[in-house]
């Protein structure tokens, strides 16, 4: 019995005929990974069965690529040779997944060499983190949602070809990149929006400093609506002091900082506890702590 990574040697010899070469083979017994944290920290050199379960956020219509994550990080599936034969839909859980993992472009890329098996569960929520471009990329291989988004470009989406990704600039007050990462995604000759948009997307590294924010479908692009200064409560928790803004939050919620006439001037994330935030403006602001919307003076 062999129940660890062994190398075994073999030959062969009779005593009519000349001694066999001898040969060897190497049997690698995959390490266990519970999380994906640890598998993306762990050598590209190794085997690995990730046993915890996973979300599956997005896939392509040809199922080579697939994005998943835990509640901590993600890591996308690429899978050229078709090893996995299992269907799997967006929302079910996966375990017990036999791979190897490669560096491609600066992406991380979980390689299968088996067959996962069913599915743990299915029609799992699957809920981006609001993140801001000027973050992204701490969310490589997570889907996530960046609000208030200019898109540079006219016309239609461009599909991607082989040899190059089709790329468009968009700004949140931070500088990004949107990319049509796949050539099967349905939004492709579709009209790019000339409006911000909330975009809700995969985040794709290219290269080792480019954090890229890839849509899955037209309905991960949604028209940003900014509350109306005169509609705003006055009851959010959200004061001013000699030009600051000050509020009470938890750590991942979103600030975003508007002036009069619905122009950001600010968005970052919150801290556990009191936030202090400067702002230059003078005037009528409009602050947006997650859910809460104030309409302050400074």
């Amino acid at each position: 019995p062999v129940s660890s990574t062994t190398t075994l040697n073999a030959v062969a010899i009779t005593s009519s005929l000349t001694i066999s070469d001898v040969v060897s083979a190497t049997y690698t017994f995959p390490s266990p990974i519970t999380d994906i944290t640890t598998l993306r920290s762990s050598p590209t050199s190794g085997f690995y069965q990730l046993t915890g379960q996973a979300l599956l956020t997005f896939k392509d219509a040809q199922g080579k690529v697939k994005f998943i994550q835990d509640s901590n990080a993600g890591i996308v599936i690429y899978d050229a040779a078709g090893t996995i034969t299992s269907t799997y839909n967006i929302g079910d859980k996966i375990s017990n997944i036999y791979c190897t993992l490669s560096l491609y472009s600066g992406m991380l890329e979980l390689i299968p060499f088996a067959d996962s098996g069913a599915a743990q569960s299915t029609g799992n929520a699957v809920t981006p983190t609001i993140v801001t471009l000027s973050n992204i990329a701490s969310y490589i291989g997570q889907l996530v949602t960046v609000k208030n988004v200019a898109i540079t470009g006219t016309g239609n989406f461009v599909a991607s070809v082989t040899t190059a990704f089709t790329s468009y600039p968009i700004n949140d007050g931070t500088a990004g990149v949107l990319r049509v990462a796949y050539t099967d995604l349905p939004y492709i000759a579709s009209a790019i929006p000339t409006t911000n948009q909330d975009i809700t997307g995969v985040v794709n590294m290219y290269s080792t400093t480019e954090a890229d924010l890839v849509p899955r479908t037209a309905a991960d692009m949604v028209n940003t609506t900014v509350t109306a200064v005169n509609q705003v409560s006055s009851t959010s928790g959200i004061t001013t002091s000699n030009g600051n803004i000050i509020f009470s939050a938890t750590a991942g919620q979103t600030v975003e900082i508007f002036n009069a006439v619905g122009q950001k001037l600010l968005q970052r994330e919150a801290v556990t506890g009191l936030n202090t935030i400067a702002v230059s403006a003078r005037g009528i602001v409009l602050v947006k702590v997650d859910n809460r919307i104030a309409k302050v003076i400074l």
